[in-house]
C-alpha cells in the first residue's frame, strides 16, 4: 500500500469505458499511476482532451486533474 501512495506503483487498465474508468479512477485517487488503454477512439479522445459527458462527473474531474498533471 506503500508504494501506492508515494506513486511507486504503476499499472495498466485495459477497458476505460464504463466499469474500467472507476476502477482507473480509484487507483488515481489511492495515489497510483495509471496507464489507461481502450480500443475505443472516442474513449480515448474524451480522456486526453477532457471532453465533458462522456463519463460521470466525479470520474472526469479525477481524469481532468491527472491528465494536466502529465
Amino acid at each position: 500500500m506503500k508504494a501506492v501512495k508515494n506513486a511507486a506503483f504503476k499499472t495498466t487498465i485495459v477497458g476505460v469505458g464504463t466499469v474500467g474508468s472507476y476502477i482507473v479512477a480509484e487507483f488515481l485517487k489511492a495515489g497510483a499511476q495509471v496507464i489507461g488503454a481502450d480500443i475505443r477512439p472516442d474513449i480515448v479522445e474524451a480522456i486526453n482532451n477532457r471532453k465533458e459527458g462522456t463519463f460521470d462527473p466525479e470520474i472526469r474531474e479525477i481524469f481532468h486533474n491527472k491528465v494536466s498533471e502529465g
